[in-house]
């Protein structure tokens, strides 16, 4: 994600409003990957003595939100790679 933050104003990619327009949508993908595992964190309170709490149904859901805005970032950044290719 920080990648994509860092290089969003980019004169190559500012030069093509298409490839700026996925990039930024690429960038909302690794975001809600961000969120979604953050989320995770707090979730395993592993080695606390007497905490017995079903996670599984709220883990399952947050790495599958993850895995999908993932999926389709994967996606954006390919379509970018190919907007890019026009230009070397």
């Amino acid at each position: 994600m920080t990648f994509l933050e860092k290089w969003v104003q980019h004169p190559i990619i500012q030069k093509d409003p298409i490839t700026a327009a996925l990039w930024m949508e690429a960038l909302q993908h690794y975001e809600a990957i961000h969120r979604a595992l953050l989320q995770l964190y707090p979730s395993f309170p592993y080695g606390m003595p007497g905490v017995q709490i079903d996670i599984r149904e709220h883990t399952i859901r947050l790495l599958s939100q993850a895995k999908e805005a993932e999926e389709k970032g994967i996606a954006l950044l390919e379509k970018i790679y190919l907007q890019l290719v026009r230009y070397t």
